[in-house]
């Protein structure tokens, strides 16, 4: 599912979801959906959906998380990534904050104790 899967979208809207903000996060070899969070017009967090549906939900971000974010970087290998997908339900949008965990080695000579 994309955006475009109008039966969520529909169910969104009827539970009265304007905003929805996924939190994802992953690192070695494992990545997953952490949070959804469903918010109404005016910024308090509402319910959302049934089970099933949040399930659907979380499945298709995943696929969409994972298709932008394999495009720059590994959001689930080594030390993998986070970052936030928010969804505008109204203008049927979406964008996505990511993050990459980067390890920097750095090595220096031998060097007497006292010079």
């Amino acid at each position: 599912m994309e955006i475009k899967d109008l039966v969520l979208v529909t169910k969104l809207k009827d539970a009265l979801v304007d905003k929805v903000t996924v939190y994802f996060d992953g690192s070695g070899d494992d990545g997953d959906i952490q949070e959804i969070d469903y918010y109404n017009s005016n910024d308090d967090i509402v319910l959302g959906l049934c089970a099933a549906d949040g399930q659907k939900l979380e499945d298709a971000c995943y696929k969409m998380i994972n298709n932008k974010v394999n495009t720059v970087g590994d959001w689930v290998n080594n030390e993998g990534g986070y970052g936030y997908m928010y969804i505008d339900v109204i203008k049927m949008t979406y964008y996505i904050d990511y993050f990459q965990r980067t390890v920097e080695e750095s090595d220096f000579p031998v060097e007497p104790l006292f010079a």
